[in-house]
């Protein structure tokens, strides 16, 4: 076989083998039918959208980067110290990227309803310049587990709250989970 065929022919063989793994590769970070777009991380948040139109998608960003310097700062008065606001007005300048999610219901007559949820992720580096700039503190990840102990009274005399009766506690643990705490895991 002559040079010029066998370096075309390996050309072809390298090419063959690599192709096939591009178009897995490029599509590593994108989801599937069936995922779910979630916020998992300190820089991440989901809030809810009207619609997908971008005046609604820079509010949504504005409160969910809010969400997350309440997260990182652990101050339930993020949104009054002085810059915040003026800093949530450019929130499209931190996002690493977003999606939406739909999720269904039902109403009480029966009827489903359906609602958009917008689900940012903020890059680090950038959102911990501006915790710095705003001088905010900044609380160490990971965060320490938590331990909830909670009694109800609800009648039938006080008793610890179990995980099969949660509910009970839905509104302790929604507030921590908004805090960035990672209940459970």
């Amino acid at each position: 076989m002559e040079p010029s065929m066998r370096r075309s022919l390996a050309l072809f063989l390298v090419l063959a083998l690599a192709v096939p793994g591009i178009p897995a590769f490029a599509q590593a970070d994108l989801r599937t039918e069936g995922d779910v777009a979630r916020a998992q991380g300190a820089y991440e948040a989901e809030v809810p959208v009207n619609s997908q139109a971008e005046a609604d998608r820079a509010g949504a960003l504005a409160r969910a980067l809010g969400s997350v310097l309440a997260k990182l700062s652990g101050e339930r008065s993020v949104m009054g110290r002085p810059g915040v606001p003026q800093a949530l007005r450019n929130a499209g300048n931190y996002v690493e990227k977003y999606d939406y999610r739909q999720d269904q219901g039902t109403s009480a007559a029966g009827a489903p309803t359906f609602r958009t949820t917008l689900v940012a992720r903020f890059r680090e580096a950038d959102v911990d310049g501006l915790v710095a700039a705003l001088g905010l503190p900044l609380w160490p990840q990971p965060r320490p587990k938590p331990v909830l102990w909670l009694a109800i009274d609800d009648g039938s005399g006080p008793r610890l709250v179990s995980v099969q009766q949660s509910n009970a506690a839905r509104s302790v643990l929604d507030r921590a989970i908004e805090r960035g705490y990672r209940l459970g895991q």
